[in-house]
């Protein structure tokens, strides 16, 4: 059984077949995390900034946890049922898109297997995201992150 983040930017129904038969056909994998970042994804719309904004959290998030990744963010994520079941119980609860972030991170350090999915992504003109606002968020919550992974002895 599988379970999905989403969310919006991605068409799940469209990439739900595809992400069936990896699931069915590869078992080993636990995890599969599409990326706008990956050389075979076709963004669509991205305004300039929120290139800036996610390929510098993906900097940040390699330099200072580890992240393995090349694209953290992107809502296109489904698991495993008890995966995502025992990650869930794993993570500090933070009620915004960080959480993702951090559900990755801990997939990764527990050397779960996680396929990197590329996506078709089309950019929300509506968003009502306030980039410094977003990066300032970005920057608390890897230092929160680091602290807390230092005394889990998960860096």
């Amino acid at each position: 059984e599988e379970e999905a983040a989403d969310d919006g930017a991605v068409n799940i129904a469209k990439a739900a077949d595809d992400v069936i038969t990896i699931f069915k056909s590869h078992p080993e994998i636990d995890m599969i995390n599409g990326s706008r970042l990956n050389k075979k994804s076709d963004t669509n719309g991205r305004k300039w900034y929120r290139n800036i904004t996610s390929h510098g959290l993906t900097f940040m998030l390699k330099i200072f946890l580890k992240l393995k990744a090349s694209d953290s963010i992107c809502g296109f994520k489904f698991f495993r049922k008890e995966v995502i079941e025992k990650l869930i119980t794993q993570t500090s609860h933070n009620n915004g898109w960080f959480y993702v972030i951090e559900i990755l991170l801990r997939a990764e350090k527990q050397n779960y297997t996680i396929y990197e999915m590329p996506v078709r992504w089309t950019d929300d003109y509506n968003t009502t995201v306030h980039v410094f606002k977003l990066i300032r968020n970005y920057v608390s919550n890897i230092f929160r992150l680091r602290k807390l992974f230092k005394k889990e002895h998960l860096l």
